[in-house]
């Protein structure tokens, strides 16, 4: 009798344990089917995006079943795979963080680089681990760095639970915003139910003046988050009013475009338009001006893509020639300015010519600091001085 007590009492135990275990188990999200924007009716609403992540110790709390880190990642992911198929270029930073990131309490991850949804991911994937306090200011203050070249509007994406941030944070985004003015909106997404994390969330986001703040639990379904996705990446095409049929004059002539760019000769202000070049609404070649860090004389991999393109163009069309003239700021003395701007031209003309583009077809120049397109007196300006450009002609 006492051994079938026993039994019986191993038994219920054995039962307790495995019923804790199973209350223990995580939760997942759901299914995730990813919303398909058509890219006919839709284009960009900015240029470049950074995602900046929190992989502090907090973040290590469970919330709705899991680590709030993983359902970071999750939304964070959903995001990814939501956003379409436009030239966008990205950035992700990670701030707190654990072992398994290199840095002290802030690292860029991804990007600054023409964004791809693979690269994102796999960037995505190397957060596992946390650590350390909730530098959110250093974040902000190392992603302004991480954008100064950036051209056009930016979007940045702050992700985390806003738990003991100070008030640095909110400094650090008016500075971000000061900084970029109106091409710069700030979004934030909370991870958790945090008052003081919330309040923290949108006042960082109010500095943005221009973005908003998001709940991740409201935007994890597919339409959802293609309406979160859509609010901060992208712009309706709008709709063409359809005129009424003319009730019956003779057939216009047909507009003609003689260089085939898209743009009327009527309205072309560059007829002669290369073969394949991309133009803006006045028909004239969108070339870039490549910007240098301060004494440098190497070139970002964020111009790569735009090069890569002018040494499409110029395959096309034999009778282009280019010359690439450098520029510096007003810092340095003239002979080491005009080296400086000498060897900024010549890197330039060096990365075409490896794209197989004959050097016969290029020449180069040096203006020193004798050309500013912008004032020395600012950081600002002195960074748009740092540059080499691009002036294509015919044989």
């Amino acid at each position: 009798m006492a051994r079938k007590k026993l039994n019986a009492m191993f038994f219920i135990l054995i039962s307790f344990l495995l019923a804790g275990c199973a209350a223990q188990q995580v939760q997942t999200q759901a299914p995730f089917s990813p919303h398909k924007f058509k890219t006919d009716q839709y284009q960009p609403k900015v240029d470049n995006f950074i995602i900046i992540f929190d992989a502090s110790t907090s973040m290590m709390d469970k919330y709705n079943g899991q680590r709030k880190l993983d359902y970071a990642r999750d939304i964070v992911s959903r995001m990814n795979r939501t956003i379409p198929d436009f030239k966008f270029a990205g950035a992700l930073r990670t701030f707190g963080q654990g072992k398994c990131l290199p840095g002290d309490s802030t690292s860029k991850i991804y990007g600054l680089t023409a964004y791809s949804e693979e690269g994102l991911e796999q960037a995505l994937n190397k957060i596992k681990c946390v650590g350390g306090i909730t530098p959110m200011g250093t974040a902000l203050d190392a992603a302004t760095g991480d954008l100064k070249q950036a051209q056009g509007k930016i979007a940045a994406i702050i992700v985390g639970d806003g738990k003991d941030t100070g008030t640095s944070p909110v400094a650090a985004a008016e500075k971000m915003k000061k900084q970029f003015g109106d091409r710069l909106c700030i979004y934030t997404v909370l991870i958790g139910n945090d008052p003081g994390g919330k309040a923290n969330m949108e006042q960082i986001a109010k500095a943005g003046q221009c973005g908003f703040s998001a709940n991740a639990d409201k935007i994890t379904s597919s339409g959802d988050m293609a309406n979160f996705v859509e609010k901060v990446f992208l712009t309706k095409v709008p709709k063409k009013a359809e005129a009424p049929p003319p009730a019956a004059p003779p057939a216009p002539a047909k507009p003609k475009d003689a260089d085939g760019d898209g743009i009327f000769d009527d309205a072309d202000g560059c007829p002669n338009t290369p073969v394949g070049a991309r133009v803006d609404r006045n028909g004239c070649w969108i070339l870039p001006t490549v910007l240098f860090d301060t004494d440098k004389s190497n070139i970002d991999d964020f111009y790569h893509l735009a090069l890569y393109e002018v040494a499409v163009v110029m395959k096309k069309n034999p009778d282009l020639k280019m010359q690439f003239q450098g520029h510096t700021d007003s810092r340095g003395g003239t002979k080491h300015n005009q080296v400086l701007s000498e060897n900024r031209a010549k890197i330039v003309m060096e990365y075409l010519i490896k794209k197989g583009i004959g050097r016969e077809r290029f020449s180069t120049i040096g203006y020193a600091s004798t050309s500013p397109v912008a004032s020395n007196l600012t950081d600002e300006g002195m960074t748009k001085n740092r540059r080499t450009e691009l002036v294509p002609s015919r044989y």
